[in-house]
């Protein structure tokens, strides 16, 4: 810019008041050029990212997550998965030549929470539980249709439910449109154990938790002739004294039947036969004592008389005895007297 040479006379000092002159004539280092780096995320504001910022032309600006894994709720969640604008790829961080005002996005996936489990809880392990993304279809199924709980406890698989909702068939399948909980509901059974040593008991068994329990045995049973085994009473979990009783299954129950001997027929057969023999007896005696005594009468009487005289026979004279002759005994000799 070039002034007339009057404008130095007219306006002294005015070559340190105006900025456009100091400006113009002054000496002054130009500064380099500045970018600036954007680092968002999709959906917006989900994390914390590293990097953004200006940066001089021909720095190499490096940006990072700060998260990998956003949690919203208990079954939903944020995943990272790759970058895009000015940069791409997977890796949780990246760098980039600032040659211009760039901008880069980190990527997230909404993922929901799938929950397979069992009811009882525990009592067996079903898989599939896990972190599903929007619109995978899960088909779960092969569960065990019995599972042992111990002595006496055992669990029936009875059907599905997702969401609470009940489900026909032993396979469920399940699209993953939001946070699901999938559970195998089982049926408790409990044991009735029936103990007896006579008789033909029924109703032991299995049955469903809280249910009735029906059960009984036959009675009286014949053991021998005359002799029979009465039921008297149940004892273990169930204290009653008649043959058919009931008992509520809320746990393993085991009921024993207690029995008794009855010889109340053996002992009225034998005093039937006594009776009947003592009549017998009674009867024959009533037929053979008149016969006896019939048969003793005749012979009492005395024969009878001939109508013919009967000659005798004469009778033989037996001689009379001969007297055998007696010798008298010989007189022993006297000792011949000695002399004084």
């Amino acid at each position: 810019m070039c002034y007339p040479y009057y404008y130095w006379w007219y306006y002294p000092y005015y070559w340190w008041y105006d900025p456009y002159y100091y400006s113009y004539y002054s000496t002054t280092t130009q500064k380099p050029k500045t970018f600036e780096l954007k680092v968002e995320t999709n959906p917006s504001g989900i994390a914390a990212v590293n990097g953004a910022g200006t940066y001089n032309q021909g720095a190499s600006a490096t940006f990072s997550l700060t998260s990998l894994i956003v949690p919203v709720t208990a079954d939903e969640r944020y995943v990272f998965t790759y970058w895009s604008g000015a940069f791409s790829g997977a890796a949780p961080s990246g760098a980039v030549t600032m040659d211009s005002s760039k901008t880069v996005i980190a990527n997230y996936q909404v993922e929901y929470h799938l929950k397979f489990s069992t009811d009882p809880p525990g009592i067996a392990a079903v898989s599939g539980s896990g972190w599903y993304r929007p619109g995978q279809t899960v088909m779960i199924s092969g569960v065990p249709v019995s599972i042992s709980g111990g002595e006496g406890v055992r669990y029936m698989f009875d059907h599905w439910t997702t969401d609470g909702v009940p489900v026909s068939g032993s396979t469920v399948e399940v699209t993953t449109d939001a946070p699901h909980t999938v559970i195998a509901r089982y049926r408790t059974q409990y044991l009735l154990t029936i103990e007896s040593a006579y008789g033909h008991t029924q109703g032991d068994g299995w049955y469903d938790a809280g249910k009735t329990a029906t059960f009984s045995v036959t009675t009286p049973v014949e053991v021998s002739f005359g002799v029979n085994e009465v039921f008297e009473r149940w004892t273990g979990d169930v204290d009653s004294t008649s043959a058919t009783a009931t008992i509520m299954m809320n746990a393993p129950h085991t009921v024993t039947a207690v029995w008794r001997t009855d010889s109340t027929i053996l002992y009225a057969t034998i005093a039937l036969v006594v009776v009947g023999a003592f009549a017998l007896g009674l009867g024959l005696a009533v037929l053979v004592i008149p016969r006896l005594s019939q048969a003793r009468s005749m012979r009492a009487r005395p024969p009878p008389k001939p109508s013919a005289p009967i000659e005798t026979a004469p009778e033989k004279v037996k001689p009379s005895p001969t007297k055998k002759k007696v010798k008298p005994p010989a007189e022993k000799a006297s000792a011949p007297e000695t002399s004084s």
